[in-house]
């Protein structure tokens, strides 16, 4: 189903936040918060700003992707990575498997002070994979660190 919720944030540029669920996976919703000029796509731990042009018809085209992203994240089978090193996010991506009908969505984001630092000190770069199957599939969620 879809939500539309009054936004929990007290900053006023939060104008909507809206909250997509599958209705036989209510536990994994995907929330989408739009406050001009930016969008936060958020699902299984991993999160996504993106920066909206002066344009309505480039602020469509980003709530579609995003709305594209959070019904078939909701769906699945999906797969949450979160690379961090000491503390610090490095990296998340989303991965949407969308067999038969075509190519996997996929979304990531580096944080390349944070990876360069990580390599020039050798520091351990920790991996957190969450994968929520499909709707309907093995309904177990799968914790692996």
């Amino acid at each position: 189903g879809l939500s539309r919720t009054p936004p929990e944030s007290t900053s006023s540029r939060v104008s909507e936040v809206v909250t997509i669920a599958h209705r036989d996976a209510t536990d994994r919703p995907a929330t989408i918060e739009v406050w001009y000029p930016k969008t936060t796509f958020s699902f299984g731990g991993v999160s996504f700003t993106s920066g909206i042009n002066e344009t309505s018809e480039d602020m469509l085209d980003q709530l579609t992707e995003d709305l594209e992203l959070a019904v078939a994240a909701t769906k699945g089978p999906t797969r949450c990575i979160s690379r961090l090193c000491g503390g610090a996010l490095a990296s998340q991506a989303i991965e949407v498997s969308r067999e038969p009908e075509g190519e996997p969505l996929h979304r990531q984001i580096e944080f390349i002070f944070v990876l360069a630092k990580a390599r020039l000190l050798r520091r351990p770069i920790e991996e957190r994979v969450v994968d929520f199957p499909e709707v309907g599939g093995d309904r177990r969620r799968r914790d692996c660190h």
